[in-house]
C-alpha cells in the first residue's frame, strides 16, 4: 500500500481535535470575554489538529501567500476574528464520541497529546537555547511531528496492527515497520 503525501495530509485534516481542549475552547468562544484572541491562541497551541487546521487556513490562497504563515501567532494576525471563530467552532463541533480502533498507546489520545506537547516545549526550549530556529516555529514542529502517525492508525487500524506485529517479530524500528507495511512512514 503506497500512500501519497497529499493523501496523508488530506486525511490528517480529518482528525478530531482533543475533547479536553475543544470543550475549554468552546466555553471561551461562547463567553467572548476580553482578551479572547490571546486565550484562543493559547488553546489552539495545545492541540495538534487545531493548530494544523488554522495553519492550513491561514496559508490558503484566500488569505495571501501560501506557505508564508509558520506560527499560530502569525495565523491569528492574518485571519479575521470571525474567520478564526468560525473555523474553531467548525472543528470543535466535529468531536466524535464514538470509540476509535485500538492499537496500544495510539488509542490513548491523552498520551499522544502529552507526548506532542512535551516535544513542542522541548523543541521551543532548544530553539531558544541554540538560536537555531524561531521558538514558535520549533514549537509547532514538535507539536505536529507525529500527527501523521495517528492519521495512519485511524485510517488503517488493521494495517497499523501489522506494523506493531512486524516490529515485534523482526525487532524493527517503527519507521522500518511502517515502510514494510505502508511502503512509506509517518514522517514521509
Amino acid at each position: 500500500m503506497n500512500l501519497s503525501v497529499e493523501a496523508l495530509a488530506k486525511a490528517t485534516l480529518e482528525l478530531d481535535p482533543l475533547p479536553e481542549v475543544s470543550c475549554a475552547l468552546l466555553q471561551d468562544l461562547l463567553e467572548e470575554t476580553s482578551g479572547l484572541k490571546e486565550t484562543l491562541a493559547e488553546w489552539v497551541q495545545l492541540d495538534p489538529v487545531l493548530s494544523l487546521h488554522l495553519l492550513h487556513l491561514a496559508n490558503s490562497r484566500s488569505f495571501g501567500e501560501p506557505g508564508r504563515v509558520q506560527t499560530i501567532e502569525e495565523a491569528f494576525l492574518v485571519l479575521e476574528p470571525e474567520t478564526i471563530r468560525d473555523a474553531l467552532l467548525s472543528q470543535v463541533s466535529r468531536i466524535s464520541l464514538e470509540p476509535k480502533p485500538s492499537v496500544g498507546a495510539l488509542n490513548d489520545q491523552y498520551l499522544f497529546w502529552k507526548h506532542s506537547l512535551a516535544c513542542a516545549r522541548l523543541t521551543a526550549a532548544l530553539a531558544r537555547a541554540t538560536d537555531f530556529a524561531e521558538p514558535a516555529v520549533a514549537y509547532l514542529a514538535g507539536l505536529l511531528h507525529d500527527v501523521a502517525k495517528i492519521t495512519l492508525y485511524r485510517r488503517h487500524p488493521e494495517r497499523y496492527r501489522a506494523v506493531f506485529e512486524f516490529m515485534d517479530r523482526q525487532k524493527a524500528h517503527l519507521f522500518e515497520a511502517e515502510a514494510h507495511v505502508f511502503d512509506s512512514n509517518h514522517s514521509a
